[in-house]
């Protein structure tokens, strides 16, 4: 009994080391995909970039939604949705805009953070050739737009997490965006330069609009991140200052109630009176 006991230990040990099945050595599981939000949404009517705006608010901001310039155009009606995401809610704008305009979107995901929704709106009576011709024989033009104020954290929350965004996700954003322009004869040039945090683009104006738009709708979203990241923060310094608080109140209550030691006279002397 005592050989079997001695070859059996060492035996359940190295089972217990090696990794189960499915598991790499030293890797841990990748992280599940975010599940969508799911929530009601009440618009109380206006354009398409106004639309764009609540519905990121009452998606409690993880609606990253970008909108082209001509949404400020598009007119939508009251309307009130139940249990919705945000991908259907982009679904139901094709039925209720007017029958003038034609809305779509694009969805970017890559299954780790949230998904990017790309708006894309024509106008159904301008005709795709015409606006196509006005766009070929528009000059581009450069814009320089700075994204440090999304790639590099405020100082007083600096060394939490959620209150940057990477600049890989920043320009997969916007060139998203800006393949859901017209189609050109001219190639428009994406250049990040990370030591500055600028971002470079040569496009046409409404291309630069839309890179612009997109920028907007990215820095919206993590203001409010970061507004929910301070709170937080605020909450837990808070709570640890009573709990300060609290331990040294006990501390100083339980010296005061310790009895004093009485304190003996020296021989040959009497206590005044």
């Amino acid at each position: 009994m005592t050989t079997r006991t001695r070859t059996l230990i060492p035996t359940l040990a190295l089972l217990s080391a090696m990794p189960l099945a499915g598991q790499e050595l030293g890797r841990e599981a990748p992280p599940s995909p975010p599940q969508p939000k799911v929530f009601s949404f009440d618009f109380e009517g206006g354009s398409l970039e106004k639309y764009c705006f609540s519905l990121r608010e009452f998606a409690d901001g993880t609606a990253n939604v970008v909108a082209p310039a001509r949404a400020e155009e598009v007119q939508l009606p009251a309307m009130k949705l139940t249990h919705v995401t945000v991908n259907t809610a982009l679904e139901a704008l094709e039925t209720i805009a007017e029958p003038e305009w034609r809305i779509g979107f694009h969805t970017a995901a890559d299954g780790v953070s949230a998904p990017i929704f790309s708006l894309q709106v024509m106008n159904r009576r301008e005709g795709g050739i015409q606006t196509q011709t006005n766009i070929q024989a528009e000059e581009q033009q450069s814009e320089v737009i700075s994204l440090a104020s999304l790639v590099r954290a405020p100082a007083d929350i600096v060394d939490l997490e959620g209150v940057t965004l990477p600049a890989e996700s920043i320009l997969t954003a916007v060139q998203n965006g800006l393949s859901l322009a017209p189609p050109t004869d001219q190639d428009r040039k994406v250049v990040f330069h990370e030591e500055t945090a600028l971002l470079f683009v040569r496009a046409n104006r409404e291309e630069i609009r839309l890179a612009q738009s997109t920028v907007r709708a990215l820095q919206q979203d993590l203001d409010q991140n970061r507004t929910w990241v301070r709170q937080a923060k605020m909450e837990a310094q808070a709570r640890a200052a009573r709990q300060a608080t609290q331990q040294n109140g006990a501390g100083g209550q339980g010296r005061r109630q310790a009895p004093e030691e009485p304190v003996e006279a020296p021989a040959g002397t009497t206590r005044g009176r």
